[in-house]
Formats: C-alpha cells, structure tokens, sequence
C-alpha cells in the first residue's frame, strides 16, 4: 500500500509558544526567588526593597493583636514576616487588662521586636488596712513593706507588712516622732538606714527589721562595708555592727571619708577634696566643691553624694567618667549585673547608668510623690498627687505610659511583690491601699481590712 506524506507546515501561535514560556520563566523565576526572599515593590518609595519582621509578645499571653487598626487572627505571642518598610500602630488588648499601643518602624532586612510589654490589670485599688501612714518602704527584695503612722502623742507606730498578703508580721509603737522618708538597705534586707524627719527636723536613723525600733543616729551621710554601716560625722567615724553596737573612734588627720581602699582627704589648707587610692595618695582626683561622702561601689564604679548633689564616677575609663545629678534619692537596680539608678528630683524622674548622663523619663509642674523600679527593671512606677503611672523604658517614638489608678491625695507609694501599695485617701476613705501588677494577684479576692491607727 502506498502512501503519500505531504509536509504541513507547524502554524506559528504553536512554534511561538515555547519561546514565550521560556521568556516567562526567565522573567518569573528571579521575581519568584526575590519574593520568596522578601523582597517586595514598594509603591511609596517606587523602588523594590526586601521587607522586615515584626515579633509581637506581651505578659502576660494571649492578647489580641491590632495592626494599624486591623486585628490579626493570631494572638501573641506571634512573629509576622515578609512585613513592607514603613511605620505601623501596633496595639495589645486583653480581657482585664489596660491596653498598650505604640507606633514602631519596620526597616527592610530588620526585626521590630514589640515583645516583653508587660499589659497591666485593669484593677480597682484595694483598702488593705485604713490608717493615715505618710510613709512606705519596701525591702530590697520586696517581701515586705515598712509602714509609719502619723505620730500622735510623741510616738509613732511603726508596722512591718507583708507584701503577697498585706498582713501585718510585726507592730512596735516607738518614743518618737520620726517619719522616714528614704531607706539605704543592707543587701539582705534585714537592716536599713533611714532618712527623714522628727517634728520637720531631719533626721538619720538605723533600724533592724526584727526589733523595728529606729534608733537615731548622729546626722552624716552613711554607706555599707560589707555587713556593717560606716560613716563619718563630727570628726568621728562612726561603724554600726551587724548586731546593732555602735563604734566611734577619731576620725584619722586629713581623712573626710574612707570606702574599699578609696580615701577622700582634705587638700591641705583648704576645704577641698581629692579622692585618693589608699595605696597611692600623692595621686588623685580633685573633686568638685561640696561634702562629698561615699554612698556605694556598684559594679567598679564609685556614688558619692553631697546634699542633692549626686556624682558617679566610673572607675573603668582613663580618664575617669564623671556623671552629676541633683536629685531627692536613688533606687538601684542590677540589670544584666549592671547597675542602675532611677533618681526623683522635685518633679521630675530620671534613669541613670554608669558612664551616661541621667535619662528625663517624666516632669510636670507639681512635685512628684514617689517612684520604684518594677521587678523587670523594663518598667518604672510614678506617684503624683492623684495618680499612679506605670512607664514603660521602652523610649522608640515615646515611652508609652499607663495610669493605673487615680486616688484623691496620695501621701507615699512603693512597687513590693507584683504590687504597688499605696498610702492613700480615694473615695473619702483614707489607709493602705494594694493595687495588683501581675494577672495572679489580679484575680485575687478583696484583702480584710486589719484596723487602724
């Protein structure tokens, strides 16, 4: 059988055809690849740029995310990639909880961390105890809070108040007027050095938790040598024991103060003073006019203080780092076994590190009452007249800051245990009032009242 071929020629859409997928997939797999990588056109800028991360986490968990006013399905915690530059609104709502929002930048090839946001309870403050206490100071391990009542009659009650159940462990009505204002704890809380006043005098006074008597001492500015309290006053060095006993011996001829082999001495024929190594004084650091005395040695650095006048100085640095403040008192805090101070000024609350000027984190027109690290060291608490404010360090686009409570008039306010405890008059009532910081404590029931003054 015979058969005939006849060549037919291939229309040209089907001889095209390869050369078009093969243009397309050169074309699309580099937009494939940039994509997959992140990188996205941005219309705004109308250039292609590779996008960012966001990281979103709070504490506690399980909030709602908000982005530029748009809920996301996921709650945290949540990491969102593939995120286009630019600014965004990003907000936590929780059930109970006061709201955070604060407006972040989101840079190509970078990760915006909106993480470790501590959401407060949306609690109403709690009558703990009525009372007039104008003053409240927790230990340095916040396990419990020391109370003084008004003074009545020539003495002055004095209360040691446990922090996680605001009952009272210990009660003394002391032979004095004094009300303390600051404290300068021994490390294991059981000592404390107080300042403050006796019928608007000032005074100074060493107290021991156990027998929760303050005993006055001769006025001067004190600092801890180990376990013992030592100080300089009247031409006198003046050592406290652990046990409570009391040496005085002379004070050494030219030696103003003395602390872990630095010596502050005298410029001869003048008020002048040098800080010297105790090994090396033909050497020295000529320090500014005022009574400076040692107040402490965090991490390998050295606090004096004189009146107001704070000064820091870091041992580290050739020449030395010199850092002043004017401030009422310090806190510290040991962040990462580095030492920071939150210092109140009148008005005004500062943060402070070794080797930087103090950070402004908050001022207005009136005096401030109080303020105290949170346990994090993230976040500082501020008492005004009327209010307490959580701030947040956290200083991109603003420290974002939440009012916790209001009350009428607040006399004295401190951070113990998950808590801000308050001494206070809200709603006509005036005592000790226990705001909860942390979800556990929020959920608690309304503490018993344990009578007053």
């Amino acid at each position: 059988m015979d058969y005939n071929y006849h060549h037919m020629k291939i229309p040209f859409h089907r001889r095209i055809m390869p050369w078009v997928f093969a243009l397309i997939f050169l074309f699309m797999a580099p937009a494939v690849v940039f994509y997959t990588a992140g990188y996205r056109w941005n219309q705004n800028k109308g250039v292609i740029e590779r996008n960012g991360t966001i990281m979103f986490d709070t504490l506690p968990r399980g909030a709602d995310i908000f982005l530029n006013g748009q809920k996301l399905d996921q709650k945290t915690p949540f990491t969102m990639q593939n995120v286009a530059p630019g600014t965004y609104e990003i907000k936590y709502v929780l059930k109970g909880f006061h709201e955070w929002a604060k407006t972040l930048p989101v840079d190509p090839e970078r990760v915006t961390f909106a993480t470790e946001v501590n959401l407060w309870p949306d609690a109403q403050p709690e009558l703990a105890m009525p009372g007039d206490f104008p003053s409240l100071i927790a230990d340095p391990q916040g396990s419990y809070v020391l109370l003084a009542g008004a003074p009545k009659n020539r003495s002055t009650d004095y209360m040691l108040v446990d922090s996680a159940t605001a009952q009272t462990k210990n009660r003394v009505t002391a032979n004095s007027e004094f009300v303390p204002q600051y404290a300068d704890w021994d490390k294991a809380g059981d000592v404390a050095l107080l300042y403050g006043t006796a019928s608007s005098v000032s005074q100074t006074c060493y107290l021991q938790t156990k027998a929760l008597t303050p005993n006055r001492m001769p006025d001067g500015i004190y600092h801890w040598d180990g376990s013992d309290l030592v100080g300089f006053a009247d031409r006198q060095k003046i050592t406290v024991q652990n046990d409570g006993a009391v040496e005085h011996t002379p004070q050494p001829s030219g030696i103003h103060d003395v602390l872990a082999g630095f010596s502050l001495r005298y410029v001869t024929g003048t008020a002048d003073l040098v800080l010297t190594l105790n090994k090396k004084t033909d050497q020295g650091f000529v320090l500014p006019p005022g009574q400076w005395q040692f107040r402490a040695q965090p991490d390998s650095t050295l606090l004096l203080q004189s009146g107001k006048d704070w000064m820091w100085i870091d041992l580290a640095t050739d020449p030395l780092t010199v850092n002043r403040l004017q401030a009422d008192w310090l806190w510290p805090m040991v962040v990462k076994r580095q030492t920071r101070y939150l210092a109140l000024n009148g008005n005004e609350v500062y943060v402070w590190d070794s080797g930087h000027e103090p950070e402004l984190i908050y001022r207005q027109s009136d005096k401030l009452v109080s303020a105290a690290w949170y346990a994090d060291g993230k976040d500082v608490m501020v008492a005004t007249k009327n209010a307490v404010i959580m701030f947040n360090l956290d200083a991109r686009n603003g420290r974002y800051k939440t009012t916790l409570a209001t009350f009428d008039e607040i006399a004295a306010a401190t951070v113990a245990n998950e808590n801000v405890f308050v001494s206070a008059t809200k709603n006509g009532q005036t005592g000790f009032w226990r705001l909860p910081l942390a979800i556990s404590n929020a959920i608690l029931p309304s503490l018993p009242s344990f009578g007053g003054f």
